[in-house]
């Protein structure tokens, strides 16, 4: 079984923000994040099959795409 998930996550001049998956995976999902209009770098820290943390090399104001994927 495919599980494939796609957010978007608003940030508003922080560094990290908590992300709630809308359903559980089955185990950790390998996840996949870029800012949108932004430089900053995005990387995941706390991956859990509910969630995770997205964690940028600075603040940053704006949407960062995410998409969750295991199988």
């Amino acid at each position: 079984m495919i599980q494939i998930e796609n957010q978007t996550v608003i940030f508003t001049g922080n560094e990290s923000k908590d992300v709630t998956f809308s359903t559980v995976f089955l185990g950790p999902p390998s996840i996949s994040a870029y800012a949108i209009n932004n430089n900053a770098e995005i990387f995941v820290s706390n991956l859990t099959t509910s969630g995770c943390t997205l964690n940028t090399s600075a603040p940053i104001t704006g949407q960062v795409r995410i998409v969750a994927v295991r199988g």
